[in-house]
């Protein structure tokens, strides 16, 4: 009976302890799980009775924190979440506690900031457009890796400037159908005086090609435009106009500007360039010139009896071979190139002179014949429709 009532004894103290009213604060040692029988219904503490400290050597598995105050973790230069309304100057995901005004903000629904010193300097939008701060630069860490290179900031008037050389892998693509377009715009001001040159050129491997030239007009315009063709010293600046794309069969005009000023127009016919080109001029009032115009001639043709004349220039020069020679078998000239094509055929011996017959290939004036010796010319122009040369001129020097 002793032994009954001890153990209902125990039963009791052991009851009072987990199921009456809370027990006494102790300070021994938890040799078990505390584990609450209904999922989601207990809490530690409450709004207005809270634990001190909590001390946990392992993970925290929990569905969501509210905090009171900033979240920090022990480094002095750790992250921080910080407990404030976020706004596009005010970051609260803070990467070092210790500069709280650098970091991630939000400036509206789905948009946020990234912040630094307290200035928002990226922003992205609720269609993640990526957004740079008007007036910034984008900037890129150079090759040696110890400095950077500005690459494009926007300005006042919304337009774009770039802050380095720009290497374009691809061709630029405006687009189908885009109608003029500008691959540059330089600004002019009044503050630029009357006469100083504004102009964009175009580099090679540091050397100039191409200027497009204009002067400041001293109101905020320009004037006095040119396109300058540039040749390197010593050499030719060449203009050349294609009809096609410049393969061996297209049609071809080359002006080639030399070093001491002169011009020379030449045509490209079968894989090499001639200068005995047509040149078409519409319907102009007329042409005037105010310095001289020349041909280069030939070199001297030695001509035997009864042979042809090759027009190699608008003047060709001519001798005869051995002695003097009869040129009276049509034809005694090559036909001309073109409709109105104009040679001066001239002598360069008056021991082995050149006789030009009428009548084979060449209508002369009177019909009489020409007799080139040392000095002597004779003017022709080509009729293309009745396959003839026409004398136009002739002097017996």
């Amino acid at each position: 009976m002793k032994k009954l009532i001890v153990t209902i004894f125990l039963l009791l103290i052991t009851v009072q302890a987990f199921a009456g009213p809370p027990c006494k604060p102790c300070n021994g040692d938890v040799r078990f799980s505390l584990i609450p029988d209904t999922d989601d219904t207990y809490d530690i503490g409450s709004s207005s009775k809270e634990f001190k400290d909590a001390y946990i050597d392992g993970t925290g598995y929990i569905d969501t924190i509210s905090l009171g105050v900033s979240l920090s973790g022990e480094n002095a230069a750790g992250p921080s979440i910080l407990n404030e309304a976020a706004t596009s100057t005010n970051p609260t995901l803070v990467p070092n506690k210790a500069d709280p005004d650098t970091g991630v903000g939000w400036s509206a629904a789905d948009k946020l900031s990234l912040i630094t010193g307290g200035a928002e300097a990226v922003h992205i939008d609720d269609s993640q457009n990526v957004k740079f701060l008007n007036s910034k630069w984008l900037q890129f860490v150079d090759n040696a890796g110890t400095g950077t290179v500005p690459f494009a900031t926007v300005g006042a008037d919304d337009t774009i400037s770039l802050g380095a050389k720009v290497n374009l892998i691809d061709p630029t693509d405006y687009g189908e159908d885009a109608g003029v377009t500008v691959s540059g715009y330089q600004f002019v001001s009044s503050s630029a005086s009357d006469g100083t040159e504004q102009s964009s050129v175009y580099l090679i491997d540091g050397e100039w090609i191409v200027k497009l030239y204009s002067e400041s007009d001293g109101t905020g315009g320009v004037d006095t435009f040119k396109q300058i063709l540039r040749g390197l010293e010593g050499e030719a600046a060449i203009l050349e106009m294609w009809a096609d794309d410049g393969d061996d069969n297209a049609d071809k005009v080359r002006i080639r500007i030399g070093d001491g000023g002169g011009i020379t127009i030449d045509g490209y016919e079968t894989g090499s360039w001639v200068s005995n080109v047509e040149y078409e001029f519409t319907d102009p009032e007329y042409t005037r010139q105010t310095k001289c115009f020349g041909f280069t001639p030939s070199s001297d043709q030695a001509r035997l009896d009864d042979s042809t004349i090759t027009i190699d220039n608008t003047i060709t020069r001519v001798v005869g071979s051995g002695g003097a020679v009869v040129l009276d078998v049509d034809p005694a000239i090559e036909n001309g190139a073109f409709d109105g094509q104009m040679i001066i055929i001239q002598g360069t011996s008056d021991a082995n002179t050149v006789q030009i017959a009428d009548n084979c290939n060449a209508q002369l004036a009177g019909a009489a014949a020409m007799t080139l010796g040392k000095g002597d010319t004779i003017q022709l122009i080509w009729d293309n429709g009745e396959t003839e040369w026409y004398e136009v001129s002739r002097s017996d020097n």
